[in-house]
């Protein structure tokens, strides 16, 4: 048994393994499975200790090596709080060609403070659509037949400044997205934590107006279903995943190719993932669209909360180790 120094991740190598954190590459330091985890097999005053205890974490970083965000849980709770700040910047569009769009995007008007106020009142309702439908639960398992439940609940909260937040977010004022035109308007979050070496790198992230709208797209530009269908497809709610530490699931990233780490941030962060998802429980499919909500779809699978099981591990290491959690 082998203890990662950072995060005191238990782990079990074979024989001929190196002996370092296949999550961060840290040198592992042997460890023999004793301490206050081992003491739920002895009687109930640690399993009271944990039940009154508060675990908080700020500017939490999965080992996807991407996304930010603060997680709090009560050991006799029921719930595990994930937060995301955002710090937003309300812009205009630039100048450019903009092709059968040219008259809407003409006929923009500047932002206004109601404006503002109802964006981003409508990211957090559109997150609520499908991270907190409470479809799936984090399991705590512990020795000697103690078990519980905790529910995520998933918050984005609008921060008044870039030092309070985990994401900077420039939100573009836009028309309403044409059905049968692919456009989320260029949404996206960049690999800061990645390119830079830095797990505390602020991300940005680009939105839009129409971000926290369910936005009618033909299934066929998709990529699944079936074709002609009209879905409607939640923007934030994909954006908010890669917040958490997810990748796409359309996108494996290639091959690492060692010419420059920008050029290999995304494939670095598809293999951070992948390692993670093994580790969860999981399996994180790769090159395919479907109806997910990291593919190309609005479904919320077990797979998408395995940052947010990391993160109850990490809180509760001093009690807890990760063949203790699971993702039911």
């Amino acid at each position: 048994m082998y203890i990662c120094p950072l995060y005191k991740c238990q782990l079990t190598l074979r024989f001929g393994d190196p002996a370092v954190c296949p999550m961060r590459g840290h040198a592992l330091n042997a460890h023999e499975p004793t301490g206050i985890s081992m003491d739920f097999h002895q009687g109930c005053a640690a399993k009271r200790e944990f039940k009154d205890a508060a675990f908080r974490m700020q500017s939490f970083m999965p080992a996807t090596q991407r996304g930010l965000f603060d997680v709090s849980l009560f050991g006799g709770g029921s719930q595990i709080v994930v937060t995301v700040k955002v710090f937003p910047r309300f812009t205009m569009p630039p100048d450019r060609d903009w092709g059968m769009l040219a008259k809407s995007y003409a006929e923009l008007k500047p932002w206004t403070e109601p404006e503002k106020f109802l964006w981003m009142a409508g990211q957090q309702t559109a997150i609520d659509d499908i991270w907190n439908a409470g479809r799936f639960k984090i399991r705590l398992s512990m020795p000697g037949a103690w078990e519980r439940d905790y529910t995520p609940a998933f918050r984005i909260k609008f921060v008044e400044s870039k030092s309070e937040a985990h994401i900077i977010a420039d939100i573009e004022k836009a028309p309403p997205i044409v059905p049968d035109m692919f456009n989320c308007g260029g949404s996206r979050l960049d690999l800061a934590q990645i390119n830079t070496g830095n797990p505390k790198a602020v991300s940005k992230s680009a939105l839009t107006s129409q971000s926290g709208c369910p936005v009618e797209m033909n299934s066929s530009m998709l990529g699944h279903q079936i074709k002609d269908v009209v879905v409607m497809y939640n923007i934030i709610a994909h954006e908010y995943g890669h917040m958490l530490g997810l990748p796409d699931e359309y996108n494996s990233g290639g091959k690492i190719t060692g010419k420059s780490r920008k050029d290999d941030a995304y494939a670095i962060h598809c293999q951070a993932a992948d390692a993670l998802a093994t580790r969860a429980g999981a399996v994180w499919p790769w090159n395919s669209k479907t109806d997910s909500l990291m593919s190309t779809g609005n479904v919320l699978q077990a797979r998408h909360l395995m940052t947010v099981w990391e993160a109850a591990v990490v809180a509760t290491s001093r009690y807890t180790i990760a063949l203790h959690w699971s993702i039911v």
